[in-house]
């Protein structure tokens, strides 16, 4: 699929349009593209062992949402980071990721979500990834707004154990740090490149 990371409903600018097709239709989302294409081999392999097994599991995938199935760009949004206002800001999904997600979709694989945004920022997110081609998913889980213990490691841990002991099988799991996809229950683990590490972003 052609990249498309400016969707129209986005309402950036054509300068921001241009900023940010030029950075994420190079290197980075080349090796975005190897990795998903990895990703959607073994997950059709998955698939496939699952539908021949005498005792066939409810197959799961785990995305992170931040810089791995929507783009925080820092440059598109800096404009707009005016205290919490900045979450408010539609951001793009990144299309390598998406395709694997709609992959699983067609295969009846079930999909989470895990992040460690707030809570309080549920209704927004939703609007957002629903925008930008994530239309449906099993889960979207969110760190609680009182949470005040849990590292983010230990709250993807504990979210992950608690899907698979709700029965369902995790595959695989994506994301773009290592906290993402550190610790059991992530099935095979698929690391993006963290968009970071340049010291522009953010």
């Amino acid at each position: 699929m052609p990249l498309s990371m400016a969707e129209p409903s986005l309402n950036l600018s054509q300068q921001d349009k241009e900023m940010l097709v030029d950075r994420l239709s190079g290197p980075y989302l080349k090796e975005i593209t190897r990795i998903t294409g990895e990703a959607e081999r073994y997950l059709l392999m998955a698939y496939r062992m699952n539908q021949q097994s005498a005792t066939p599991q409810q197959l799961a995938v785990v995305f992170d949402v931040s810089n791995t199935a929507l783009s925080n760009y820092k440059r598109i949004y800096e404009n707009h980071r005016a205290a919490d206002n900045a979450s408010a800001i539609m951001k793009p999904a990144i299309p390598p990721v998406r395709n694997l997600y709609r992959v699983a979709l067609e295969h009846h694989i079930n999909v989470f979500f895990i992040t460690s945004a707030k809570e309080h920022r549920r209704a927004r997110l939703e609007a957002n990834l629903k925008q930008v081609g994530y239309y449906r998913w099993s889960g979207l889980c969110m760190m609680p707004d009182d949470n005040k213990n849990l590292s983010v490691l230990d709250y993807k841990n504990a979210v992950r154990r608690q899907i698979t002991k709700a029965g369902y099988k995790i595959i695989l799991t994506m994301g773009d740090q290592e906290t993402d996809i550190e610790g059991p229950n992530t099935g095979q683990k698929y690391k993006l490149p963290d968009i970071t590490s340049a010291g522009e972003f953010e």
